[in-house]
């Protein structure tokens, strides 16, 4: 999901699609709900895109993890990140988040949903407005 074309073009030659957000004000909940509304998959993947150094290991390790049902996170340290792996059986509540609400809140609401997968390296999950 991208709000500008600059953004947009960094998926030009790959085998994506980019899905417009007309209205990023409105936040991580518009941007979830765009992205699940174009797709009937049986898990969402959600990635931020400013982990420079998240590899495609760590990703295969989550993507192994996935199960129906589940809400698949790493964890470093104790601490949960992301990306995130939402099953289908979501979808639902995801389109229904409320004005303010995000991935974060059904973690909250279903913890026993929460698969974590953990890793040692903090690295991995750090992101370009970390110091």
């Amino acid at each position: 999901v991208a709000a500008n074309d600059a953004v947009a073009a960094l998926a030009d030659g790959l085998p994506v699609t980019v899905i417009r957000n007309a209205h990023p004000e409105l936040g991580q909940r518009e941007t979830l709900r765009l992205g699940v509304t174009s797709s009937d998959a049986a898990f969402y993947l959600f990635f931020p895109c400013d982990q420079p150094f998240l590899d495609a290991a760590t990703v295969r390790a989550l993507v192994a993890a996935r199960r129906e049902g589940a809400i698949v996170q790493p964890r470093c340290c104790g601490e949960p990140s992301t990306p995130v792996i939402f099953s289908r059986a979501f979808r639902q509540e995801i389109l229904g988040l409320n004005p303010g609400e995000h991935g974060r809140d059904l973690k909250t609401r279903h913890p026993e949903a929460v698969v974590p997968v953990d890793f040692d390296d903090p690295r991995l999950f750090m992101d370009v407005d970390t110091p």
